[in-house]
C-alpha cells in the first residue's frame, strides 16, 4: 500500500477538490507551514509543501573511520545544501535515534556569531523547511553547536 506521504502534491490536490469548503491552516508547530483543514475527513489537516523552498543539493553519505583495520566511527548521514553555492547553508542530518539536524552557515560566517545573533539572522524559508522535517535545529555558533529550534511537544 502506497503511503499518501510520499504524494503530498497530488494527495493535496485530489483532497482539496473532494472537499471544497477546505480552508488554509497553519501548522501548530510549525506555523509558516500552510495546511488544508477538512480536506480528507472531519478533524484531518493535511500540511502542503508547494511553494516552499528546496535544497539546490541534497547528497547521502557515509564516512567511516577505521585505525588497524578496525571501524572506529561510522557516521551515515544526509546533507542538505541551501542558498549561493560559493557560500552554502549546510544541514547535516545523522541517521540515528533523534529526528535532530546539524547546521553549518557559510564559511565566512561561520561561528564567528552568538545564537541570539544567528536567531535574528537565520533565513526564514530554510527554518521552516527544516522544522517540517526535524524535531530538533541546532546551529554552529561561537561556542559550538547550539539549540534553535525544538518542536514543542
Amino acid at each position: 500500500m502506497t503511503d499518501p506521504a510520499i504524494f503530498p502534491l497530488l494527495f493535496v490536490a485530489v483532497a482539496a477538490a473532494q472537499q471544497p469548503e477546505a480552508r488554509r491552516e497553519p501548522h501548530p508547530a510549525v506555523p509558516c507551514w500552510q495546511g488544508w483543514t477538512g480536506s480528507t475527513a472531519d478533524g484531518v489537516v493535511v500540511y502542503d509543501t508547494r511553494g516552499d523552498i528546496q535544497p539546490y543539493l541534497i547528497t547521502h553519505n557515509r564516512d567511516q573511520i577505521r585505525r588497524g583495520g578496525q571501524l572506529e566511527q561510522d557516521y551515515n548521514h544526509i546533507d542538505y545544501w541551501f542558498g549561493d553555492p560559493s557560500h552554502p547553508i549546510r544541514a547535516r542530518y545523522y541517521f540515528r535515534h533523534d529526528e535532530s539536524v546539524q547546521v553549518d552557515l557559510p564559511a565566512d560566517a561561520g561561528n564567528r556569531f552568538s545564537l541570539a545573533e544567528v536567531r535574528e539572522r537565520f533565513p526564514a524559508d530554510i527554518l521552516c523547511y527544516l522544522q517540517r522535517r526535524f524535531d530538533r535545529i541546532e546551529v554552529l555558533v561561537e561556542d559550538g553547536y547550539r539549540e534553535l529550534w525544538v518542536r514543542p511537544q
